[in-house]
């Protein structure tokens, strides 16, 4: 599994050979597998958790009851509040792309 140090590592766990951040991953992440990322507390100082802060990347949160298009800097609330329904939550990297499907300039 990709070496996570900082939230530009982030999108590298959806791809096996990872080259650029503004392409679309290659599948989908569990939710739980996603989270143990966003909550472990050993970055910077150790006691911190990873700061996700991006507006520019993009990925897919979804379930079997709904599916929303979630910046990452909103990935962790996002995450939390689609574990709260029964069932299992999947995440996916899409790239630096606009929800509306357009891709932005980088």
């Amino acid at each position: 599994m990709t070496e996570i140090a900082t939230e530009d590592d982030l999108w590298k766990l959806f791809s096996k050979k990872p080259k650029d951040h503004r392409i679309k991953g290659e599948g989908f992440i569990l939710w739980e597998a996603i989270s143990q990322v966003l909550n472990a507390k050993s970055f910077g100082d150790g006691k911190s958790f990873l700061e996700v802060h991006n507006e520019e990347r993009f990925y897919l949160v979804a379930s079997s009851q709904a599916s929303a298009v979630v910046r990452q800097c909103d990935l962790r609330s996002v995450g939390h509040a689609f574990k709260s329904n029964a069932g299992h939550t999947f995440v996916g990297y899409l790239g630096t792309i606009h929800p509306t499907g357009e891709a932005l300039a980088v």
